[in-house]
């Protein structure tokens, strides 16, 4: 999927010594009273690259452009931390310096995303929360922090679905969760739960969550994330009947290849 120009992909072809071959057949432009779109599944830095290059042609033609940015890359490194470059700073850099006229993410992971890039829209998951929520029909939505619990109570979901969050520590060298629980848990037994986030590696949180609520009674769990990585298929979440189902979008992972994975087209 990785980098499109007007929905057309681009740069997917290499020479043997892997640098990127950029074909303009077939690409298509908009009309001189629009802007142009090139949009960035992010699978690698490649897709940076690509990036600019599309960006740097389409201003030789003189033509102004929307980038739009599923998941923003290295929002994970949204503070400066000893030992550690801040990425997410020098990452927002160089969008910026490629002008464009407006990005458009989805979700981002980090508030200091919207503080760094110069021109952006936030995109919200709601309609993808809501088709989790009619497929799972969850008595209880829980967060599993309370950044999270800020963020998506502010989406005013369903109202009828009561939000509740779990509490994490987290060692910021190691990425190791200290200590996790459930915040003013209401009674799960035999309740239905879709945890709510906006990211997932390997689901090592997500699989904590779920523990505590399948320990706490809960019959099912389900869990949406806007962003899904491919590390998934990694990890001990889909291992376990600790979480039953998950919803994603297409933003990094393209496709399911596992039974318990559902993902929605953007």
């Amino acid at each position: 999927m990785s980098v499109r120009l007007n929905g057309v992909l681009i740069g997917n072809e290499c020479y043997p010594n892997n640098e990127r071959i950029f074909k303009t057949v077939g690409l298509k432009f908009v009309d001189s009273n629009y802007t142009d779109v090139i949009t960035m599944n992010y699978e690698t830095d490649v897709d940076i690259f690509k990036v600019a290059m599309c960006k740097k042609y389409l201003d030789d033609l003189g033509k102004p452009a929307i980038l739009n940015i599923f998941y923003m890359p290295y929002s994970r490194m949204d503070r400066e931390i000893d030992g550690y470059i801040f990425s997410l700073k020098y990452c927002c850099w160089l969008i910026n310096s490629l002008n464009f006229y407006m990005v458009q993410i989805l979700d981002p992971h980090s508030d200091v995303v919207t503080e760094l890039l110069n021109r952006y829209n936030i995109l919200t998951p709601k309609q993808y929360i809501l088709t989790a929520i009619k497929n799972e029909n969850p008595d209880y939505i829980l967060c599993p922090d309370a950044g999270a619990y800020k963020r998506y109570k502010a989406l005013y979901l369903y109202k009828e679905v009561p939000m509740f969050y779990a509490a994490k520590k987290r060692d910021l060298q190691t990425g190791q969760i200290i200590s996790y629980d459930l915040v003013d848990a209401p009674d799960l037994t035999d309740k239905t739960v879709l945890i709510v986030d906006d990211l997932c590696s390997k689901g090592r949180t997500f699989l904590e969550a779920g523990k505590l609520l399948k320990n706490a009674g809960a019959k099912k769990v389900a869990l949406y994330v806007t962003h899904c990585e491919n590390s998934i298929y990694k990890g001990e979440l889909l291992r376990t009947d600790y979480v039953d189902h998950i919803y994603t979008t297409n933003s990094i992972l393209p496709r399911s290849e596992h039974k318990k994975i559902t993902v929605f087209n953007i």
